[in-house]
C-alpha cells in the first residue's frame, strides 16, 4: 500500500526538479536570446530551448 506512495511521491519529485531545470535554462538562455541580433542564432537558441520543454511534456516510459 505504501509502495504505491512511494512511487508517487518519486514521480512528483522527478516532475519538480524537471520544471526547476527548465526554468534555469529559461532564465539562462532568455537574455542572451533577447540582445541577440542575429534572428538564425536566436531562433536555434529557442529550439534548443524548446526540446527540452518537449520533453518534458512528453514524457516516455523508461520501461
Amino acid at each position: 500500500m505504501g509502495h504505491g506512495l512511494i512511487k508517487g511521491i518519486q514521480t512528483m519529485n522527478k516532475r519538480i526538479y524537471n520544471i526547476f531545470a527548465i526554468v534555469l535554462l529559461a532564465l539562462f538562455f532568455l537574455p542572451v536570446i533577447w540582445k541577440l541580433k542575429q534572428w538564425d542564432l536566436a531562433i536555434l537558441l529557442l529550439g534548443g530551448l524548446a526540446l527540452p520543454i518537449y520533453d518534458f511534456l512528453n514524457p516516455v516510459d523508461d520501461k
